[in-house]
């Protein structure tokens, strides 16, 4: 190393691309540490404190089931995207396909409207 750079060390090098190919500049990989989704799974796991103990994960499901079930949109599109998966894109009869973001967002205009012409009455159609 006397006095030579870096650059003088592998003559043919490609600026940008330091190592020769297949010789990696980090070879003890990435750091082992502790991840957010690892620290955020821990204190979904931690005691709600409803005194009934269920945990802080529980508690997210309980509120947001009761959303979707008081009509909620937002939250029952999270309930099904969680449980059923989002919907795959459809090939229409025209042959271009459909993105699966516009088919629900179609599916929840229909259950807005749905909801809109019913406002006011009980299952069934009843008041």
């Amino acid at each position: 190393m006397d006095g030579e750079s870096a650059q003088d060390q592998r003559p043919n090098s490609v600026v940008g691309r330091p190592w020769p190919k297949g010789v990696s500049g980090n070879p003890g990989g990435r750091p082992r540490g502790r991840s957010i989704t690892a620290r955020l799974r821990e204190l979904l796991d931690a005691d709600a404190g409803t005194g009934d103990g269920r945990t802080i994960a529980e508690e997210i499901a309980r509120v947001l089931l009761e959303h979707a079930a008081a009509g909620d949109i937002k939250a029952v599109r999270e309930v099904l995207d969680r449980t059923e998966g989002r919907p795959r894109p459809a090939e229409p009869e025209g042959g271009q396909a459909m993105e699966a973001r516009d088919i629900w967002d179609d599916i929840c205009n229909e259950v807005d409207a749905l909801a809109a012409a019913g406002e006011g009455e009980g299952p069934g159609g009843g008041p």
